[in-house]
């Protein structure tokens, strides 16, 4: 529990509530954090760079809706640093006011939850997803993104056998070790024409021997 001057009055203690941030509303947990008109800008500058809305009337609310907005495990993590330094700054700010007299400053807040989150992205963290909308965000941090490594894609072709001659290609799967499996083959010629095709269930076996059943039934279908 955050002492703020609501907190304080419910304890016994005899103060008259302000805002150290905004001077006008009674200081209560949801208003410092969620309601002052300097907290609501930052939050509204923290939302456009993460393309986000959270709406609520509590402060608990707010937080725990904030905490599960999905997002790709970069900006997540970003998004979680920027949240939890706003609420450190404004808490900071707000004990500087009233305890060393010094005033609130929106821009040195805002930088500080911008440098936060810069040094946050140089760690070592999860990938971005390969999207526009993560790319956006890390652009509006002035950061790189860690994309997702790309699957290996290999090129297959089919190759035309020597004219006069008829080539096979055959195939065999199972569902898993010892599943239902099954195989294939198809005959060509050397202009791709097809003279003959086949496709068989096996029942449960092993890949390995779905691929050499497909092979045997090939020669004898040949």
């Amino acid at each position: 529990m955050l002492l703020t001057e609501d907190h304080l009055s419910r304890s016994g203690f005899q103060l008259a509530s302000r805002c150290s941030i905004c001077g006008v509303s009674s200081e209560s947990t949801d208003h410092l954090f969620l309601h002052c008109p300097l907290v609501v800008a930052l939050w509204e500058a923290v939302f456009s760079a993460f393309q986000q809305c959270v709406s609520a009337e509590t402060w608990q609310s707010f937080f725990l809706q904030a905490m599960s907005v999905s997002f790709s495990e970069q900006v997540r993590i970003l998004w979680k640093v920027a949240i939890h330094t706003v609420i450190w700054g404004v808490w900071t700010a707000r004990n500087q006011w009233i305890f060393e007299g010094k005033s609130v400053d929106f821009r040195s807040i805002l930088s500080l939850v911008w440098r936060a989150v810069s040094e946050a992205n140089r760690l070592d963290i999860d990938c971005m997803h390969n999207c526009m909308d993560d790319l956006l965000i890390l652009r509006c941090f002035g950061l790189q993104g860690c994309p997702s490594k790309a699957p290996v894609i290999k090129s297959v072709i089919w190759s035309p056998p020597a004219p006069g001659w008829i080539k096979v290609n055959t195939d065999g799967a199972d569902m898993g070790s010892l599943g239902f499996g099954g195989c294939g083959g198809i005959f060509q010629n050397y202009r791709a024409f097809v003279k003959g095709c086949f496709a068989i269930p096996l029942g449960q076996v092993f890949a390995f021997e779905a691929e050499l059943l497909a092979a045997s039934l090939a020669i004898d279908f040949a």
